[in-house]
């Protein structure tokens, strides 16, 4: 579809060149506005489709790897509504290192090929940040331990339990070049005082920007952004959940997580990333498929550039992709979206289908009504007001459900 949209504006460039080519006139115009045919053609060529042009989104599958137990595969442990797997990755200079929290090691890829593993010397990490691979911060719930050739050389644990660590972020925390993010719109900062106390602050620093950046949900129809503690936009929205700040593009501007609620009282989300300038123009959307196959702490990542990578769970193993910005002067017209491959309404989570002619459907429609009746949903004749999240088999008998 994009390369479709391309070839679009290139065919309508071709015609407008074709037109003036075929003028006999050509050489007054030029004259009149006081251009050369050259002039002109530059004017007709270049000036008129970057006016015109959109922001541009360029879609990579970057790396696969299965479900196993063997050499760079991945770790899966299956159970009811509670998978665990890889929980977070981490791209550097082109290399992918992906958290294979089930073998306890960080996996490296390079050019979609596996070239090693990494051993920590911790279970249940949850996030990684890699300033080299011999120089690692990962986490553990709500520790932070900094590993150096082999060994663990310092660790920070943050004892609030309302202050939870988001991620790890590079630059200053107390001489070390590393930041902790926490609830995704806040930072630590070492007390000037001393004494090992670290002071919270609002937002999150921005490179360059000189200043702190804070996304926050208002309501279920607002979302906004501050910087430097100041509201500078407000994004209007329908159901809005969650939002929250991922990075910054190559050309500065922000990349948000948002979820939506399908429905008021659904379960299920629509999910997307949205590109948005300080101005608060969206200029692109990319809607995020609901496929999971496990429960991943961090599966989004910004680098140095800008770039924006997504690891997907699906029921095969785990996917690496990217989008690739360019020219972000104009909001988008379109919203873009992942390949079909990834199009399955798909969550580890969901409940098991009820199915209308198993005589355990029955017996688990008994047991939600008996649930239902202690909750006095139902009434005293027999009928059931059930929530539309609800479903109740069509087999089931209420005119004579057990009273």
């Amino acid at each position: 579809r994009l390369k479709a949209k391309g070839k679009e504006k290139k065919d309508k460039i071709k015609g407008l060149v074709d037109k003036i080519k075929k003028m006999n006139n050509i050489k007054m115009i030029s004259k009149y506005f006081g251009f050369s045919i050259k002039q002109l053609l530059i004017f007709v060529l270049v000036i008129i489709p970057i006016a015109v042009m959109s922001t541009e989104i360029t879609y990579e599958d970057l790396l696969f790897v299965p479900w196993g137990d063997g050499q760079g595969e991945l770790g899966l442990i299956e159970s009811p509504q509670n998978n665990t797997g890889p929980r977070s990755f981490s791209v550097k200079n082109g290399r992918i290192a992906i958290l294979d929290n089930q073998h306890q090691r960080i996996n490296y890829y390079e050019d979609g090929i596996y070239d090693y593993s990494q051993f920590l010397p911790k279970k249940h990490v949850d996030h990684i940040y890699l300033k080299s691979e011999n120089d690692i911060w990962f986490l553990v719930q709500n520790t932070a331990y900094h590993f150096v050739r082999g060994n663990i050389e310092e660790t920070f644990e943050v004892k609030n339990p309302r202050h939870r660590i988001s991620t790890i972020q590079k630059r200053d925390l107390g001489g070390r070049d590393i930041r902790l993010i926490i609830n995704n719109n806040s930072y630590l900062k070492p007390d000037i005082n001393g004494g090992g106390r670290y002071i919270l602050f609002k937002g999150i620093p921005i490179e360059g920007e000189k200043g702190n950046v804070r996304v926050l949900r208002g309501d279920l129809n607002h979302g906004f952004v501050e910087f430097n503690g100041k509201k500078i936009f407000t994004l209007p929205f329908e159901r809005l959940a969650l939002i929250r700040f991922l990075g910054m593009s190559p050309e500065g501007s922000l990349f948000l997580y948002v979820e939506e609620y399908q429905a008021f009282n659904s379960n299920k989300f629509d999910r997307y990333t949205l590109l948005v300038n300080w101005e608060g123009e969206i200029l692109a959307e990319i809607l995020i498929p609901r496929l999971t196959h496990h429960t991943m702490f961090n599966d989004f990542h910004v680098d140095d550039s800008g770039k924006l990578y997504k690891m997907i769970s699906a029921r095969e193993g785990i996917h690496i992709v990217s989008w690739t910005i360019e020219n972000e002067d104009n909001p988008a017209d379109s919203l873009y979206i992942y390949p079909e491959k990834f199009a399955e309404d798909y969550h580890f989570s969901d409940p098991p289908p009820i199915l209308p002619d198993s005589s355990d459907s029955l017996n688990l429609a008994d047991s939600l009504l008996f649930m239902l009746d202690s909750l006095n949903v139902l009434n005293g004749d027999n009928r059931l007001f059930v929530p539309d999240s609800i479903h109740v088999p069509d087999n089931f008998d209420f005119e004579n459900f057990p009273e």
